[in-house]
């Protein structure tokens, strides 16, 4: 696998891999999730707060996943 030379202009088109690729062919830093594991544990923790009866807001805490997608599915 060749390295990928990537500028901070150029951040949009740049991919560091495919569904389908093979994990040692994936350039980094790159975030690699489960989804389905991730729905499961989305699920549970929604869950969990309702069932609480409390009127709680869910903050999820970006420093475990650092991506703005997975913080807003959290809240939803």
């Amino acid at each position: 696998m060749s390295a990928r030379v990537w500028y901070s202009w150029d951040m949009e088109r740049w991919v560091p891999a495919r569904i389908g690729d093979r994990l040692a062919d994936v350039d980094t830093p790159a975030l690699v999730v489960d989804a389905a594991a991730l729905e499961r544990n989305l699920e549970r923790m929604q869950a969990y707060v309702a069932a609480s009866g409390r009127a709680v807001r869910v903050r999820p805490h970006a420093k475990g996943h650092k991506s703005v997608a997975v913080a807003r599915r959290a809240c939803a």
